[in-house]
């Protein structure tokens, strides 16, 4: 199942910060990380929170996420984030969708006497797998 590190980074010395920028996506990348958002306009809905520079990546499980951010390629970067930044990051687990059938069908329309493919999760979850 999908694991997602969400950090804020409120960046204090952004010379020394390039470094961090420039190395860090090549050893998430050796652990199955993706970005899937970074630094974009972010919209408060609700509280007081204030984000600077928001991150999201992607990994395939936790197990791969907690091995990236445990690296000894990746400790070399934390130290160099750690002086020229403040951070927050959470490592979140996914989680499986509620329904346990998948609808494919070639219109928006809900009416399953047009053609269709429905699937389950376990099928789903083999066809990502046999990709691979």
């Amino acid at each position: 199942m999908a694991a997602y590190l969400i950090a804020d980074v409120d960046i204090k010395d952004a010379a020394e910060f390039e470094e961090y920028r420039r190395d860090v996506p090549a050893t998430e990348a050796r652990y199955g990380g993706r970005y899937l958002g970074r630094s974009g306009a972010t919209k408060v809905l609700e509280g007081d929170w204030e984000p600077h520079r928001l991150v999201i990546i992607e990994f395939p499980d936790m197990a791969s996420l907690m091995g990236w951010y445990n690296s000894p390629e990746y400790a070399r970067l934390i130290e160099i984030r750690k002086r020229c930044a403040s951070t927050r990051i959470i490592a979140l687990e996914g989680s499986q969708p509620m329904h346990d059938d998948v609808v494919i069908s070639p219109s928006p329309s809900s009416d399953r006497s047009r053609s269709s493919l429905v699937l389950t999760w376990r099928d789903c979850c083999f066809l990502g797998t046999a990709r691979k």
